[in-house]
């Protein structure tokens, strides 16, 4: 009877060493799944950053692109009405192809000096 005793505890002692082994590991585990949540949580908090940044700049496209198209369209206004004026003036000398030349390059020059005065 004293060696079933004796055995049935080696077994239980066995059984506990194998239980604390498996709680150990499950401690471990446990703490390997908390720092793995932490660090997605930090990615994902990233990820939400980067997409607001991202949000901001095409909005700021979006609006600097508004602004060029009224900017175009105030230029072409501005062309034509050049355009009418200088088609009242005659040159002295000059054909009428001189005088269209010219005034494309009137043009031209208009235009040009209005984009170098819009961009400063």
């Amino acid at each position: 009877m004293i060696g079933a005793l004796s055995q049935s505890m080696a077994h239980q002692v066995s059984a506990t060493r194998r239980l604390a082994e498996a709680l150990s590991h499950v401690s471990e585990m446990s703490q390997r799944i908390s720092e793995a949540t932490a660090e997605q949580t930090t990615n994902a908090q990233q990820v939400s950053r980067a997409v607001e940044n991202a949000n901001e700049l095409t909005q700021s496209a979006a609006s600097a692109a508004e602004e060029m198209s009224a900017a175009t369209e105030q230029l072409s206004s501005m062309a034509q009405q050049l355009q009418r004026l200088m088609a009242q003036f005659k040159i002295q000398g000059g054909t009428l192809q001189d005088d269209a030349a010219q005034d494309q390059q009137a043009t031209a020059a208009f235009m040009t000096a209005g984009a170098g005065a819009e961009a400063q």
